[in-house]
């Protein structure tokens, strides 16, 4: 299907340049300055879900039982100017800040030494997506997929009922939220047998959501399920 909004997008940026979303510089989404400013997560972190340490060196949320991902990646830390940008991408419809956020999970997959053979992004419920207009986790994954030069299969995991908004729930409440609320596609198992996936989001708070993508695509055959953000609070 022909996509007339990019031709539309393409004259609206020739009629009124984009400026950053952020410091409001014009020329770019996403200035030089403020991108600089996005820090990558510095240690101490925790290793295998990159969340912060207690005074103990422990991590408390990989170590719950719930937590069957097999390592967490996250590029930085939910604060400005990062956090601004995956609002105006996640509500305000700018699109174009995909590719450079998409690059900075890139950036974090190369430095940290990820390796993966399928991306997939976390799905959106149909109705929310339609809603939305587009998935910002599917945007991000696309940009990242290019510049790895990873395949990209989205279609192997859908979201199945939809749930409520995760903002102000428990960490329990956001595990019973999303529990069962994805499947693996039929065929799924022919793709991921033996397969290292690579859940792709862009903000994880207590990893519910994804715990709850990794369970299905353990069971069709995934040997691992790791998953890559751009942003954690914690």
């Amino acid at each position: 299907m022909y996509d007339w909004q990019k031709p539309f997008q393409h004259l609206l940026n020739l009629l009124f340049p984009n400026c950053c979303v952020y410091c409001k510089r014009s020329g770019s989404i996403l200035c030089s300055f403020c991108l600089t400013a996005i820090l990558p997560l510095s240690p101490p972190f925790c290793d295998r879900c990159s969340g912060s340490l207690n005074q103990n060196g422990k991590c408390l949320r990989c170590t719950a039982p719930s937590f069957i991902l097999h390592r967490l990646f996250v590029s930085s830390r939910y604060q400005e100017p990062l956090r601004r940008c995956i609002h105006a991408l996640k509500y305000n419809r700018q699109r174009s800040l995909s590719q450079p956020l998409g690059h900075l999970l890139y950036q974090t997959y190369q430095q940290r030494c990820i390796q993966a053979d399928i991306l997939i992004p976390v799905p959106l419920y149909p109705q929310r997506e339609k809603q939305r207009g587009y998935n910002q986790a599917l945007l991000l994954a696309e940009y990242c997929a290019l510049f790895l030069q990873l395949p990209l299969q989205p279609q192997l995991l859908r979201r199945i009922r939809p749930t409520e908004a995760q903002v102000n729930l428990s960490g329990a409440e956001r595990r019973v939220n999303v529990q069962g609320a994805f499947q693996a596609s039929a065929d799924a198992s022919a793709h991921l047998l033996g397969k290292r996936v690579l859940l792709i989001d862009d903000v994880c708070t207590t990893g519910a959501t994804l715990e709850a993508c990794a369970k299905p695509l353990w069971l069709s055959g995934a040997l691992e399920v790791n998953a890559l953000v751009l942003a954690s609070p914690h």
